[in-house]
């Protein structure tokens, strides 16, 4: 004779809270934000290929190339 040992469950499934993604921005919006920062010193872009690297300044006066 088999026995099953059924255990009853009190919490109920847990379900992710939210599946919606984050609105995308425009690229023309991306990029024109990147220029801003870029002019006022607040980031470096460097060359690499046909793409741009980002990088943070430390100081507004070091703009240096590596």
């Amino acid at each position: 004779m088999r026995r099953i040992l059924q255990i009853p469950c009190a919490d109920p499934p847990i379900r992710p809270v939210s599946t919606r993604k984050p609105p995308k921005l425009p690229k023309s919006t991306v990029s024109s934000s990147l220029n801003s920062l870029h002019q006022k010193g607040v980031i470096r872009k460097v060359k690499k290929g046909r793409e741009n690297l980002i990088r943070l300044v430390q100081s507004p006066g070091d703009m240096s190339d590596d």
